[in-house]
Formats: structure tokens, sequence, C-alpha cells
């Protein structure tokens, strides 16, 4: 599998900057040997719905490209 992705912290302000682009090659995981895939992330430690983050569904792709920020 092959993925594009940037991150960045600066330490001055509480600032996280996630950048997802890209996943290659996914492992099919539909009946129709596609998938359905998305990006969640969590900022840790906290597992709340307000540091929950996720990206768009990419239908029927193994090869999704999401270029969100």
């Amino acid at each position: 599998m092959q993925t594009g992705y940037a991150s960045s912290y600066t330490s001055t302000f509480v600032y996280v900057t996630f950048e997802c682009h890209f996943f290659r090659n996914l492992i099919p995981c539909d009946k129709d040997n596609l998938a359905d895939p998305y990006v969640r992330i969590y900022v840790m430690p906290d597992h709340s719905s307000e540091t929950k983050r996720k990206t768009k569904l990419v239908k029927n792709s193994l090869n999704p490209a999401f270029d969100e920020r």
C-alpha cells in the first residue's frame, strides 16, 4: 500500500495540520472486490467527538484521492 500524507506541528500555538492526499493499492473488502475508504483521525489522548476528524468517503475505489486538509 502506498500513502501520501503530510503533518506539521507548531509549538508556539497548539495547532496541528494533517493533509491527506492519496492511498494506492488498498485491499478490497467489499463483495464487488472494491472498497469505500475514508480516513478517521483523533487528536490524542482525547477520543471525544470534538477531536475526531474524518475525510469524505470515496466510493468503489482501491486508489482513493482525498486531497483534504
